[in-house]
């Protein structure tokens, strides 16, 4: 992973985001294996869980 990478990764998130556009930012989720906001939360494992979040 690169400066470069993340930002583009960033960028599309925030895209996505202010466009609401769920699916694409879902898909962004797609090679990991769990999202988490905070370290106190319970992580969301799944992209349906994501999705629904």
């Amino acid at each position: 992973m690169n400066k470069q990478f993340v930002d583009e990764w960033l960028n599309k998130l925030k895209d996505y985001w202010f466009n609401k556009d769920i699916e694409s930012a879902v898909s962004l989720f797609k090679n990991t294996l769990f999202y988490q906001e905070t370290p106190f939360m319970k992580p969301y494992t799944t992209l349906d869980e994501i999705r629904e979040e």
